[in-house]
Formats: structure tokens, C-alpha cells, sequence
């Protein structure tokens, strides 16, 4: 590999490092870059196998030339590239000049088969940054003393109401007669049913959002301004052209190897 090529610019697929377009137009600007001309040399149809063929001509500033083709058919690109055949014929077109210009002799990864990337937006270094370490928590200081509280005064004792008596008979009436009075019922308690009001905030009541079920702590956030890959058990980082092509594709954030593995269970489905 090219040592002035960015290793952002370098991903590994099955054990092997593969520059991308990206990596070696980035070189060719800093050798001295001057211009690219493309040229359809085939347009898709059904008379051809919707075989695409694009020329790509690299031009240096010290007078060097480079030219290339390259093809794009639905047999050598994925099924979610077949729209965009000529695209992704002329970013292969220039992709191989100007690694002829660099001096890279591998193909790049927008030449595999196997690699689903924008052709507008190539793919980029797959590798997760490692977290920053934690700082050392720092120890709170110890609480001041507190004086004890004086011993209250005890108050003086008060008569207290009459208990409640259910078998208590009211005073005679005109007839003579005694008659039982009624047995009041006892103040609704909290234990039997009365509702108690909840904490609130202000004049509404406070909302409680439940814990997930066999959690202690709630889930922890993504960092700021990294993307991630929604696959259940993943959670690799992804580059803002593979999370723009993932969600117009499947529908969802997927990093380049869950990508194939999605590919791999709609072809089997």
C-alpha cells in the first residue's frame, strides 16, 4: 500500500486492505493533480447485457497521462447499485487511472463486488476510535459535625376526645322509650381504598417513565455526532455516506458487514 495513502481511507474485507477512491484521488491531488475526463465509451440496454463502459483519462501537472476503462453490469455490482450502472462504471473508470497514477497496484474497493457503497460517496475507514478514558472521580469532602438538637419539652397532657362507642345509646326520647343510636362508620383509610393524590409538578402530575424490565440503571446514551449500526448486538461506528446509503436501502443504520449479511438473508428469502 501506498504510504502517503490516509489509512482513513483503508478497509479491510476477508483479511485484506483495500483503498478506496476516496484514498487515491486524495493522494493524486497531493502529487499534483491537474484535471479527469470521462468518456461513455457504453451505455446500458438490453442489446448489450446492460454492460456500462466509461474511459477515464488522469492528467498530472508535469505532463503525465493515465487512462483506463472500467464496466459496471448487473452480474459485477450488487442489486441495489443497478440504477446507477454508469455512475458507478465512471467512478471504477477513474478509480483505476489514478491508481496507475499513484502507484497502487490493488484494486480498490469500489472495483469489489461484494462492497455496497454510494458511488458518490465511497466508503471509509471501518475501524471503531477506542473511548477516551474515564477521569478519576474525585472524593467528596467530609460532612461538618451537626450540634444535638435540645430535648423537646414534653407538653402538657390534654383531655383528649371521647372514644368512639358504637353500642352508645342516645337520651330517652318523649315516649320514654331507649332507643339504640347508630352505628357511625369509621373514616375511610388508606389501606381501604382511598385514593391518595401522587406527587405532582406545579398543577399536573409527575410522569414516571418505567425502567426496562431486569435493568438497574437506564440505557446509556450514543456519544454526540457518532453514527452507529442499529443491528442488534453491533453497534459499530459508520461514516455519514454509509449511513445515508444503509437508510435509503434497507431502511435502517447498518455498517458495511451487517449490510452483507442483510444481502445475504434477502437472497436466501
Amino acid at each position: 500500500m501506498n504510504p502517503n495513502i490516509n489509512p482513513e481511507h483503508v478497509i479491510t474485507l476477508q483479511g485484506r486492505q483495500y483503498c478506496t477512491y476516496r484514498g487515491v484521488l486524495e493522494c493524486a491531488h497531493a502529487i499534483g493533480l491537474e484535471g479527469i475526463r470521462t468518456r461513455i465509451l457504453q451505455v446500458p440496454g438490453p442489446d448489450n447485457e446492460y454492460v456500462a463502459i466509461v474511459e477515464a483519462e488522469v492528467h498530472l501537472k508535469d505532463g503525465r497521462v493515465f487512462v483506463d476503462v472500467a464496466d459496471a453490469s448487473p452480474k459485477n455490482v450488487s442489486r441495489h447499485l443497478q440504477s446507477a450502472l454508469i455512475r458507478l462504471a465512471s467512478t471504477r473508470a477513474k478509480g483505476r487511472a489514478l491508481r496507475d497514477a499513484v502507484n497502487i497496484g490493488v484494486a480498490l474497493a469500489e472495483e469489489l463486488d461484494e462492497v455496497e457503497t454510494d458511488p458518490a460517496v465511497p466508503a471509509a475507514h471501518a475501524t471503531r476510535p477506542a473511548p477516551a478514558p474515564a477521569a478519576p472521580a474525585t472524593p467528596a469532602p467530609p460532612a461538618a459535625p451537626t450540634a444535638p438538637a435540645p430535648p423537646a419539652t414534653p407538653a402538657a397532657a390534654t383531655p383528649g376526645p371521647e372514644p368512639y362507642n358504637a353500642s352508645k345509646t342516645v337520651p330517652p326520647s318523649g315516649n320514654g322509650s331507649h332507643a339504640p343510636a347508630k352505628s357511625q362508620p369509621l373514616p375511610p383509610t388508606a389501606e381501604e381504598g382511598k385514593d391518595e393524590p401522587g406527587p405532582t409538578s406545579g398543577d399536573r402530575p409527575m410522569a414516571f417513565t418505567p425502567m426496562p424490565a431486569g435493568s438497574a440503571h437506564p440505557a446509556a446514551e450514543a456519544r454526540p455526532n457518532e453514527l452507529v449500526c442499529s443491528s442488534p448486538g453491533c453497534g459499530r461506528v459508520v461514516t455519514q455516506g454509509q449511513y445515508n446509503f444503509s437508510m435509503q436501502t434497507y431502511g435502517a443504520a447498518l455498517c458495511p458487514a451487517c449490510q452483507r449479511k442483510r444481502k445475504a438473508q434477502e437472497k436466501t428469502s
